[in-house]
C-alpha cells in the first residue's frame, strides 16, 4: 500500500486518504474521487467512480 501511495504522489496526486483496509481490499479517496482496489490471487481489480482514466491506469 505504501508503494501505491508513493506512486500516486509521483504522478501528482497529493490528497490521498485511506478509508478502509482489509486483507485483499483497499478503499482510497484520491483528490476527492473514490478508488477501490481488490486483489484476487494474481488479479488486481480497480474500481474508480467518475475518475479520469489516467488515475485508474496509475492505480492499476
Amino acid at each position: 500500500m505504501v508503494n501505491l501511495i508513493e506512486h500516486l504522489r509521483e504522478h501528482g496526486y497529493m490528497d490521498i486518504k485511506v478509508v478502509e483496509i482489509r486483507r485483499s481490499y483497499l478503499k482510497l479517496i484520491v483528490d476527492g474521487e473514490i478508488v477501490e482496489v481488490k486483489l484476487k490471487k494474481k488479479l488486481v481489480l480497480v474500481k474508480a467512480y467518475r475518475v479520469d482514466p489516467h488515475l485508474a491506469k496509475i492505480v492499476w
